[in-house]
């Protein structure tokens, strides 16, 4: 008998509250980047473009000045922003927080476990410290 796989499982190595900064209710497994207030604890938001750096992935869903929880190392669930395949460097493909192929220059968080085969797939990915791609 085989055994169905409906979601991927996630494993955390190091996963971290912050401050929500505005509402991430619709970002739950979508990249999200650092937003430093003056006086003020390490917030995160939504990503301000094509490929720039993240903290990590949304764990959970958040409304704004919630507890928002990030996964900055680990295994954890992606949602794609198009197809790509297993193995490849993963960016967040703009303020949506989605995940797609990073290009030359992107901030690289994550590399996929699988495919994913279609736009808002949820797959496995592994959330690696962030590096510029050459």
């Amino acid at each position: 008998m085989a055994i169905r796989r409906n979601l991927p499982r996630t494993y955390p190595i190091l996963q971290q509250g912050y401050n929500a900064y505005v509402s991430l209710a619709n970002l739950q497994w979508c990249g999200v980047a650092a937003q430093h207030v003056a006086n003020s604890e390490k917030n995160v938001t939504t990503p301000g473009g094509q490929g720039v750096l993240c903290e990590g992935i949304l764990q959970n869903y958040p409304a704004a000045n919630a507890q928002a929880e990030v996964m900055h190392i680990g295994i954890s669930r992606g949602k794609a922003a198009s197809t790509f395949n297993g193995g490849a460097e993963l960016t967040v493909s703009g303020a949506a927080g989605t995940l797609e192929t990073a290009a030359s220059g992107d901030y690289v968080i994550a590399i996929s476990e699988e495919p994913a085969t279609c736009a808002g797939a949820i797959v496995t990915v592994r959330v690696i410290p962030a590096y510029q791609k050459n």
